[in-house]
């Protein structure tokens, strides 16, 4: 199987906690459910591909710097000299499109055997992200300290 990539233009969202109500009620916040819906969509559009197997999930965000900065600054960012090492965090970026493509493009995201997000400055706001077979294999001076541990 190809790699399949998925570009998605727009600010990306990265899952938010469920808000939980005084009277117990807990509901996702319209943000996630929204930009779940366009993960999805977004995926449709490209394939209709399923995978029934282990799953290699890269997903690569693209933010735009602050206005605050200084042209010099803002060069470094686009550059890629400064990474955006504020929020939102990496592991809920990942999540929100791991979850989105739950029932979409594999059975559920526990099917996700190598999974990476990089996260990096650009003109405009977007992600990326590729879908294929997991091949990977661990390499031998790691297997063996997991032969040692």
């Amino acid at each position: 199987m190809e790699i399949i990539t998925v570009m998605m233009a727009g600010k990306p969202q990265a899952k938010q906690r469920h808000v939980v109500l005084r009277n117990g009620f807990k509901y996702t916040p319209p943000e996630t459910i929204n930009f779940e819906k366009y993960v999805k969509w977004c995926y449709a559009q490209k394939s209709n591909y399923f995978f029934d197997c282990a799953v290699k999930l890269n997903v690569y965000v693209f933010m735009t710097p602050p206005q605050s900065v200084s042209k010099k600054k803002y060069q470094d960012m686009i550059n890629g000299v400064k990474k955006p090492t504020k929020k939102p965090d990496w592991d809920n970026l990942g999540k929100s499109v791991s979850d989105a493509l739950n029932k979409v493009s594999y059975h559920d995201d526990g099917a996700i055997t190598y999974g990476c997000v990089i996260k990096r400055y650009a003109e405009k706001d977007c992600l990326v992200f590729t879908l294929q077979e997991d091949n990977e294999v661990v390499p031998d001076e790691i297997m063996e300290l997991v032969k040692v541990a």
